[in-house]
């Protein structure tokens, strides 16, 4: 009796051990999937963003950009305090072009708890006045990102041109 009550805890452990172990092990891939979806998201969030500038439609850029007191955006030493800031100085710059191109080198994602993201980019901006100049710049730029109603937007962009 005691050989079988033994045995009985023994293969009682091992199932419990087992069926932990499978939830565990499931749980883990379902992250895993969960994050790669989330890292995909991100980058189609990013790829909007810049096709919205490319097509030189600052307004659809912008509706990537979080209406917040919280939101901090800044460009090569200047801060903008609120996204209307931000959005007037880059009609500004926006205003003589007649086509911009972005190239991107290298783009990362790190996903961060409570649906936020960071997204750290490299690249060459390629812009084209009314008047025929063209220019290359390279930039890097880290966005900090919020998913609201299934949507990734910036609530905050550290945008710099890296000295050659």
């Amino acid at each position: 009796m005691k050989a079988t009550a033994v045995f009985f805890s023994v293969a009682t452990a091992a199932l419990a051990i087992a069926l932990v172990y499978f939830l565990f092990s499931a749980r883990g891939s379902r992250i895993e999937q969960t994050d790669a979806d989330a890292e995909r998201s991100v980058i189609a969030a990013h790829e909007r963003m810049i096709a919205a500038a490319e097509a030189l439609n600052l307004d659809e850029l912008f509706r990537s950009i979080v209406e917040s007191e919280h939101t901090v955006l800044a460009a090569n030493g200047r801060i903008f305090p609120t996204r209307e800031a931000a959005l007037q100085q880059t009609r500004e710059s926006f205003r003589e072009l007649v086509a911009i191109k972005y190239a991107i080198s290298e783009r990362r994602v790190i996903l961060l708890p409570e649906n936020h993201a960071l997204l750290v980019t490299a690249g060459t901006t390629t812009a084209k006045t009314g008047d025929g100049r063209e220019f290359s710049t390279p930039f890097a730029q880290t966005l900090l990102l919020i998913r609201q109603d299934g949507a990734w937007r910036v609530l905050h962009s550290h945008q710099s041109t890296p000295r050659r």
